[in-house]
């Protein structure tokens, strides 16, 4: 059954339109739902669905999905910033630790267009501190960098941020508690909303950050370290054909 198109030098007319719509309808709706595989839809068949990244030549931006992946990344409490608040001045502006980030000289130019971020790891390990008696926590963040033509904006939303934390591990009744494996799964997914530009604009970076933490507990407190492992930071641009 072929699809009904108009025919070259035909008027296009309201009901063309739809007898068109109707027969792709019609030949969707006549397969099989044990016939369609896992891969059968893809850019071969909808192609006004795929968009492309404005201006770049960065492998596989044609499709306008980025993934960077990073091995375990091991933050310290002598090395690194803490946990103080579940603000912007806190996580950006003492600089949490890079657990993986998206960048790129010149930044990722995009038309109005709406970005899904996608942050997904696995928290395996939080080391304890000799002195700790409470829980451990290993906290995280995802934040990005835009620019409309000026100055680069970052955009940070106490939402894009989480915790986890390690249960009792007592050794005994007059030990110190002992470090954890907590190899906990850990997602931060959210949507940029650009549609409602009239120009161009670029992503300059996305970044995944982390921090040991342990509530208002002292300094002295918190864990000696935490470990990411299994880090990915994707964006996928959502956009129509022009």
């Amino acid at each position: 059954m072929a699809v009904l198109k108009p025919t070259s030098g035909s008027t296009i007319t309201p009901v063309s339109v739809t007898d068109m719509y109707d027969s792709v309808k019609d030949k969707v709706n006549a397969i099989d739902a044990i016939s369609v595989g896992e891969s059968a839809l893809g850019a071969h068949v909808l192609p006004s669905c795929i968009p492309n990244l404005v201006g770049t030549t960065t492998s596989g931006a044609s499709n306008s999905a980025l993934t960077v992946s990073a091995g375990p990344v091991t933050i310290t409490k002598a090395s690194h910033p803490t946990m103080i608040a579940e603000t912007q001045a806190d996580v950006v502006g003492n600089s949490w630790a890079t657990i993986v980030e998206i960048t790129k000289t010149g930044g990722y130019t995009l038309p109005p267009c709406k970005v899904l971020v996608m942050f997904d790891a696995s928290i395996s390990h939080i080391a304890r501190d000799t002195a700790d008696a409470e829980l451990g926590q290993a906290w995280f963040s995802v934040y990005y960098t835009v620019n409309y033509g000026g100055s680069d904006v970052v955009s940070w939303e106490v939402g894009n941020m989480g915790m986890v934390h390690s249960g009792y591990n007592i050794t005994s009744a007059t030990t110190s508690m002992s470090s954890a494996l907590v190899h906990k799964p850990v997602s931060v997914w959210f949507l940029i909303d650009k549609t409602h530009l009239t120009a161009d604009w670029k992503i300059v970076n996305i970044k995944a950050v982390g921090a040991v933490g342990t509530g208002d507990q002292a300094h002295t407190r918190r864990p000696t370290s935490v470990t990411f492992k299994n880090a990915n930071l994707s964006f996928v641009a959502l956009h129509k054909d022009t």
